[in-house]
C-alpha cells in the first residue's frame, strides 16, 4: 500500500526527484487531501523505473510513503514507464478518485493504479492501490538513484535481485566504510553491504552488489529504490507510445509495426492494427491523437508515411509526408493535425478533411521535441506552445502558420555568428564579407560560393544535339539554372572537360547553348555553375535563386538574409570554389528560453504550461498569459 503525504524536505534531502521524466499526467479534478484541495499530477521516470507525484498549483514533489524518512519517495513500477493516463470507468467504486494506467516498456508491462481516498487517525492520506491483472506475481525493482553526499562520486548499484515486498529501500554508507541497508517494511538490516561483494538482505529478499567506480564513495552517500510486488497485464510487444479513449487503449508496438487495441475493462486484446505503407522500411508508431473519428499515428522508423485510422472500421490509410515524424498535436476541435518532424526544422500540418499536407509549414529555429496546444482558460484556440532542441519554447499560431515573438518589445535582428572564409586553392584570395543583416527566417547556416555549382547537378544523363543540350530526368526551371550559367561536360575527364554558355532555358529538360559541344552526344556527365557571382545556399531555405556580385548589395529570395561582399584585389582574385559560411544563431523571434535541457513534454493546467526536461531532470514551469518562465520543479 502506497501511503501519499505531504511534508517539506529536510536540509540534508537531496533527493533527486526527476530522473530523465519523459511523460507528465496532470489529473482532471481536484483531490482533497491533508486538509488541502491539491491537483495531482503524475511524472513518469523513464530511466529510474519510478513515477513522481507533484502537487502543480504548489509546485512541489509529494512523498508516497510516510513510512520512509525521505519526503520525496516516488512511486515504483519498474522498468522504463513511458506512458501514463488517467481511467475513469462507469464502475468505479465508491471510494475510487480515479485510476491510473502505466505501460512499462522495458518489461512490456501494463499496470493500473486506482488511487483511493482514505482517513487514517483522522488524517486525510491518498492510496495508490497495484490492481491485479495478470494470473502471475511479480516482483521488481526501481533503478537505485544516488544522492553524493561528499566529494564527487562514481559509486553505482548492479542490477537488483528481489522478492521483496513493495517498500522503499535506502541504502547508505557509514563511516566504517560499510553501507546500511534499511526497508521502509523491512527495517534497518542487520546484514550490511561491502563494496564489490555481492549482498542480500536478512531475509534474502533482496540482492545486489555495489561498485565504487574510479571515484569512490565518501560517509553519507546514499543510494534510493523501491520494490513492488504486483500482478500487471503482459503486453503482446514493446510499448512505444498509447493512447486511451474511453475505456480503449491503443497502444502502438516498435517491435511489430502495430497497434495493439486493448480494452480495459476486460483485459482482452482484439485485431491489431497493421501499419504498413508498401514501402518494406521499418515502421514505428511514435506518437498518437485523436479527432474522435480517427486515429493518427505518427511514424518514428525508417518509412516517409504517416497513418490514419478510421475508428469506426479501423482501417488503415498511409500518406507519405517526405520525411520521418516524431511527435505530433492535434488542437481540439480542430481538423488539422501537426506532425514534428525528426529531421527538418519545420512543424508540418495535415489536413484531415482532404488527408493532404496543409502549405505553409511552420518554421522552426530549431528541432522541435514537444508541444501541447492552448485552449478553454489557458489561451486562444489555434495557438500552441512548442519545445525545441535549443531549450525554449516558442508560441505558435497554428491558423497563420507563424512563430510569435514573446517579446512585443523586442524589434531586434536575428543574431549571426562568425564568418568564415574558405580560400579553396590557397592562392590567396581576400574578398571579405562587409555586413550581414538577417531580418527574419529560421536558425541555419547559409554558405554563398564564387561560381558554386547549381542545385541539384552533377548530372549523368546529358545529350547533345547541335547547340541544344537535354536530360530527360532534369527540373532545370526548378534548379533556378539562368541564362550566362556554365554548363560544363565532362568535369572530372580534363581531356573531354568542355564549358559552354548557356542562352536559353528551353523546359525543364533542354537548355540552348551559345555555342555546340564537340564531345560525344550521348550519356554526358554534366554540372551546371555560375559564372562571375556566388551562389547562395541556406540549410534550411535551400538554393536561392539570387546570386551575389561583389561590390553589390544582395538579399535572398524571401528576403531572409542581405548582405555584401567587397571584390578581392586585383592581384589575388577570388577563384571557383571559395565559399563564406556564417550562421544564423536565432532568428529575431523571441522564445521562452527554458532552464532546463532537452524538453520532452508539455502538459498545461490554470494558464501555467510544465515543461519535463530530459537531461536537467526537472520541470520548467511558463506563465502563460506573461509568457515568462516561473521557478521550476525539482
Amino acid at each position: 500500500m502506497l501511503l501519499l503525504s505531504r511534508c517539506g524536505p529536510s536540509a540534508s534531502d537531496t533527493v533527486q526527484n526527476f530522473v530523465s521524466p519523459n511523460k507528465m499526467l496532470i489529473a482532471s479534478t481536484d483531490t482533497v487531501f491533508d486538509g488541502s484541495q491539491r491537483r495531482l499530477g503524475y511524472v513518469t521516470n523513464f530511466a529510474s523505473g519510478t513515477i513522481t507525484l507533484v502537487d502543480v498549483r504548489e509546485k512541489s514533489v509529494l512523498d508516497n510513503d510516510e513510512q520512509f524518512d525521505s519526503a520525496t519517495t516516488p512511486i515504483t513500477v519498474g522498468g522504463n514507464p513511458t506512458d501514463i493516463f488517467e481511467w475513469r470507468p462507469d464502475d468505479l467504486a465508491d471510494d475510487t478518485v480515479y485510476k491510473l494506467v502505466v505501460l512499462d516498456q522495458k518489461n512490456q508491462l501494463l499496470f493500473i493504479i486506482d488511487q483511493v481516498e482514505t482517513t487514517v487517525e483522522e488524517k486525510a492520506t491518498l492510496t495508490h492501490r497495484f490492481a491485479a491483472l495478470g494470473s502471475q506475481t511479480l516482483a521488481l525493482a526501481s533503478k537505485p538513484v544516488f544522492s553524493d553526499r561528499g566529494r564527487l562520486s562514481s559509486t553505482t548499484i548492479s542490477s537488483i535481485t528481489t522478492n521483496a515486498d513493495t517498500q522503499n529501500w535506502r541504502v547508505k554508507k557509514s563511516g566504517d566504510g560499510l553501507w546500511k541497508v534499511e526497508g521502509s517494511v523491512s527495517g534497518l538490516q542487520s546484514n550490511r553491504a561491502e563494496s564489490g561483494v555481492p549482498y542480500s538482505s536478512d531475509d534474502g529478499n533482496v540482492a545486489f552488489t555495489i561498485f565504487e567506480g574510479d571515484r569512490i564513495s565518501t560517509t553519507d552517500d546514499s543510494f534510493l529504490f523501491g520494490t513492488l510486488k504486483a500482478s500487471p497485464l503482459p503486453l503482446n510487444g514493446t510499448p512505444e507510445t498509447a493512447l486511451l479513449i474511453n475505456d480503449t487503449l491503443y497502444i502502438g508496438d516498435r517491435d511489430d509495426a502495430e497497434i495493439e487495441v486493448l480494452d480495459l475493462k476486460s483485459l482482452t486484446f482484439a485485431t491489431p492494427i497493421v501499419l504498413d505503407d508498401g514501402s518494406g522500411k521499418q515502421v514505428i508508431p511514435s506518437d498518437l491523437a485523436t479527432d474522435g473519428e480517427f486515429l493518427l499515428v505518427a511514424n518514428h522508423g525508417e518509412g516517409e508515411s504517416i497513418f490514419v485510422v478510421d475508428l469506426s472500421d479501423l482501417s488503415v490509410t498511409a500518406f507519405t509526408v517526405g520525411f520521418v515524424t516524431r511527435a505530433l498535436l492535434l488542437p481540439s476541435e480542430s481538423t488539422i493535425a501537426y506532425f514534428l518532424p525528426t529531421d527538418l526544422l519545420s512543424v508540418f500540418a495535415f489536413d484531415l478533411g482532404t488527408n493532404t499536407l496543409s502549405t505553409p509549414d511552420i518554421n522552426m529555429a530549431d528541432f522541435p521535441l514537444a508541444a501541447a496546444s492552448l485552449v478553454g482558460d489557458e489561451g486562444v484556440s489555434g495557438t500552441a506552445l512548442i519545445a525545441t532542441a535549443d531549450n525554449a519554447v516558442d508560441l505558435v499560431d497554428l491558423d497563420a502558420r507563424v512563430r510569435v515573438d514573446t517579446d512585443a518589445g523586442d524589434d531586434s535582428q536575428s543574431i549571426v555568428g562568425s564568418i568564415n572564409f574558405d580560400d579553396l586553392d590557397n592562392s590567396g584570395s581576400n574578398p571579405s564579407l562587409s555586413e550581414v543583416i538577417a531580418e527574419t527566417g529560421p536558425k541555419q547556416t547559409w554558405v554563398c560560393t564564387f561560381e558554386g555549382v547549381v542545385d541539384g547537378t552533377p548530372g549523368t544523363g546529358g545529350v547533345v544535339a547541335d547547340t541544344l543540350f537535354t536530360d530527360a530526368t532534369a527540373t532545370f526551371s526548378a534548379q533556378k539554372i539562368q541564362i550566362g550559367d556554365a554548363l560544363i561536360l565532362f568535369p572530372d575527364n580534363p581531356e573531354l572537360t568542355e564549358s559552354h554558355e548557356i542562352a536559353s532555358i528551353n523546359s525543364d529538360t533542354e537548355l540552348g547553348l551559345l555555342t555546340a559541344p564537340t564531345t560525344p552526344s550521348s550519356n554526358i556527365p554534366y554540372v551546371i555553375r555560375v559564372v562571375g557571382v556566388y551562389t547562395m545556399h541556406g540549410s534550411v531555405s535551400g538554393f536561392q535563386t539570387n546570386r551575389i556580385q561583389e561590390g553589390i548589395t544582395a538579399t535572398s529570395d524571401n528576403q531572409e538574409i542581405t548582405l555584401s561582399i567587397n571584390p578581392a584585389t586585383v592581384s589575388t582574385p577570388t577563384t571557383q570554389g571559395d565559399h563564406f559560411s556564417f550562421t544564423i544563431l536565432q532568428d529575431g523571434i523571441t522564445p521562452i528560453d527554458l532552464d532546463g535541457t532537452l524538453p520532452r513534454d508539455i502538459q498545461i493546467f490554470e494558464q501555467k504550461a510544465y515543461v519535463l526536461n530530459q537531461s536537467s531532470n526537472d520541470i520548467s514551469v511558463i506563465d502563460i498569459p506573461n509568457l515568462n518562465l516561473e521557478s521550476g520543479i525539482n
